[in-house]
């Protein structure tokens, strides 16, 4: 019903002279992308530390410009990274976009989540210099829970005279993450921590039963060329629905709260400037047990030096931690486990090498300080080690 309600808000904003398409002005797009990955000591989002070329990408974007106001796209989208995607092919995002003017439009289905400057490029390759977006802001093991909201979303673009201009964004809506989410299976872990703790049954799977999304997005570009500044706001609430070991069932929730992203980007002709800044709180219940509330914090600084038009050049100081009231691991003592998952310090360099118009070659190394991305999917509190690095490389075609 959920998707049928969207769909069915998304025809009402198409007058019916837009079923007679013009398929000249059909735009057909896409990638493919293979990658590698190798660690040391810990895993990175998947068996890596024997290296692994379980990471790959297929994408095929179809839009249309329908009328002179009524846009409408799809994206679809199949990957692989270890245990996830397994090359299954998902709608990565579909709407309708209505745009009255240019101060206000309006878009239904399954749009890209504005949080950060990133967020709603991060399936596209091209748009970015390094492997990966900052794992602090831009976190692969929530990709899922992150990547877009089923819904309405509101925007527009108000002029500010000599001092530039304003974009914004408004949306609420809903989620659905895949079954083989590395999310699902890490909230799988948690609440099996809380029932067992209580003397109860193993949690053998999770699976979504109902969530809502609300927050927005502005984009400042400044009169000074190539600064944007931006603010962005994200409230989320998921509730599931876990298994256990005897067929019985129980509720559980994860909340996520003032969820906010600062963002700075300066690009001139021969390097670019980022820099982000998040803090949340965050929450989860199961079993009538509530978590003690955490306040997550992070920022990153990314520098690059376009060298060529073809070669690119990286550096990123990349810092994540748990909770900012807890920056030494404390709490994490007190539970016996280390104290280094209470941060993640990634420095790391970074080449990007454009050989054609088509073809884009990146290779990274990064070296870590610290675990707090870690997820027992993949390791085992017991086995991790402080300092680690990662290497990764990726070619990527587009057409």
């Amino acid at each position: 019903m959920k998707h049928c309600l969207l769909w069915a808000l998304l025809l009402c904003l198409i007058p019916l002279q837009a079923f007679a398409l013009d398929w000249s002005k059909i735009r057909l797009n896409g990638f493919v992308s293979q990658g590698y990955l190798a660690s040391s000591d810990n895993n990175f989002l998947a068996d890596t530390t024997d290296g692994t070329f379980q990471y790959n990408e297929i994408g095929l974007t179809v839009n249309t410009q329908v009328s002179d106001k009524l846009r409408v796209g799809v994206q679809l989208l199949a990957r692989d990274l270890g245990e996830v995607g397994n090359n299954e092919i998902r709608l990565d995002w579909g709407y309708g976009d209505y745009r009255f003017t240019d101060y206000f439009g309006v878009r239904i289905g399954k749009v890209k989540l504005p949080l950060g400057l990133y967020n709603e490029g991060r399936d596209s390759d091209f748009l970015r210099s390094m492997v990966f977006l900052p794992q602090s802001i831009y976190n692969e093991n929530q990709r899922d829970m992150l990547v877009a909201y089923q819904g309405l979303g509101i925007y527009g673009n108000l002029p500010l005279e000599t001092a530039g201009d304003l974009d914004y964004h408004v949306f609420f809506g809903t989620t659905n993450m895949p079954s083989d989410a590395l999310m699902f299976k890490t909230v799988r872990n948690s609440f099996n921590r809380i029932s067992t703790g209580l003397g109860g049954q193993q949690v053998t799977s999770v699976a979504e039963d109902d969530s809502i999304y609300y927050g927005g997005a502005l984009v400042y570009n400044t009169a000074l060329d190539g600064l944007r500044l931006g603010a962005s706001y994200l409230s989320s609430e998921n509730n599931f629905k876990a298994t256990l070991a005897n067929g019985s069932h129980a509720d559980g929730r994860l909340e996520i709260d003032n969820h906010f992203v600062l963002s700075l980007e300066y690009i001139r002709e021969y390097f670019g400037l980022m820099t982000e800044y998040m803090e949340m709180t965050s929450s989860q219940n199961f079993l009538g047990v509530t978590t003690a509330e955490k306040n997550p914090q992070a920022w990153y600084i990314m520098l690059h030096w376009f060298a060529t038009d073809q070669l690119t050049f990286s550096a990123l100081y990349d810092i994540r931690y748990a909770d900012k009231n807890d920056k030494n691991g404390n709490s994490f003592v007190a539970m016996g486990m280390p104290d280094f998952l209470a941060w993640r310090k990634d420095a790391s360099l970074g080449v990007r090498y454009d050989a054609t118009e088509n073809w884009t070659l990146k290779a990274e190394f990064h070296q870590i300080d610290g675990n707090e991305l870690f997820t027992t999917v993949i390791d085992t509190a017991a086995t991790l080690e402080k300092n680690w690095n990662y290497f990764a490389l990726k070619a990527t075609f587009n057409f």
